[in-house]
């Protein structure tokens, strides 16, 4: 089992909120990526939003899409992990973004598996809402840690740009 354990995603990337100043975890952070997605997916579901069939079958492929994506971000990542091995900032926001891609793509994964279980018909009323809840939850958390990750890549890209001295044309 531990060839498979996650602990170390999920230890990795809660240890990224924190303040940088004081080293501490973040109220702010907190709030963001686990009590808003929390709220969120209430509200979604008490508006009465539904996942069905047919978006299941959508935001899955839409998720392996951006999957897609973050592993190649990841590939990146290491490149310049190499490059940069004296930086010690760089490579400290190179392992945060590692285990913010890591846990982003555990998270789909997440809201796929649970999202498997909408395709069944002969779900009691409470166990559909779970399932509703529970997918609002990891995709709220998905986009809201793909949007965080999205930031960080490209504050990093564009340092390295900006260090190579290549200035774009417009």
């Amino acid at each position: 089992m531990f060839k498979i354990s996650v602990i170390d995603i999920l230890r990795d990337h809660f240890k990224t909120l924190v303040n940088n100043n004081t080293n501490r975890p973040g109220f702010d952070d907190y709030f963001s990526f686990l009590l808003l997605p929390f709220v969120l997916s209430f509200v979604f579901y008490f508006s009465g939003l539904r996942i069905d069939k047919d978006s299941i079958e959508t935001i899955v492929g839409g998720l392996s899409i951006f999957v897609g994506l973050l592993f190649n971000a990841l590939v990146i990542l290491l490149d310049i992990a190499r490059k940069y091995e004296s930086k010690e900032i760089k490579q400290i926001i190179v392992k945060q973004l590692t285990a913010n891609i890591s846990f982003s793509i555990l998270v789909s994964f997440a809201a796929v598996f649970v999202m498997v279980f909408g395709f069944i018909d002969d779900l009691g009323y409470h166990i559909k809402a779970a399932i509703n809840i529970s997918s609002f939850f990891l995709l709220s958390e998905f986009f809201l840690t793909f949007l965080m990750v999205l930031k960080r890549v490209y504050l990093i890209f564009k340092k390295e740009l900006d260090e190579s001295g290549n200035k774009p044309e417009y």
